[in-house]
């Protein structure tokens, strides 16, 4: 049977560096933890020099978590689970760096930059 999903992603206007984004998906990580929600609630996070600490600086796999603007967003972790088993998300991540690394960081970089439309004036 279907049920409904609902998930928040707040996108952060005011651009701020990746350091500062990391401390306030921290803080949010641990606002989870402190209304018992961990279990329940899921961040997932997103940013224009998303950067994982275990890979090489060039690495592609970057830009599967790299976006325009700063992004936390808030998942419920059953609806996750429900689509991981329906679409074999096991490797999901794999597939995801898989994807990005054919692409190349000048092919990801291309496409991010075609989001921002400059405005006529």
């Amino acid at each position: 049977a279907a049920s409904a999903n609902s998930t928040v992603a707040i996108a952060i206007e005011d651009a701020c560096d990746f350091e500062t984004f990391l401390d306030l998906a921290a803080a949010v990580d641990d606002a989870i933890d402190a209304r018992g929600y961990r279990g329940a609630i899921q961040l997932a996070t997103f940013h224009p020099d998303y950067r994982f600490g275990d890979a090489p600086a060039e690495s592609s796999s970057h830009w599967t978590n790299r976006s325009p603007f700063p992004v936390l967003h808030l998942l419920r972790e059953d609806d996750v689970e429900r689509a991981l088993e329906a679409r074999h998300g096991d490797d999901v991540w794999r597939r995801n760096v898989d994807v990005v690394e054919e692409i190349g960081g000048d092919g990801m970089r291309a496409r991010r930059d075609a989001c921002f439309v400059e405005e006529a004036g």
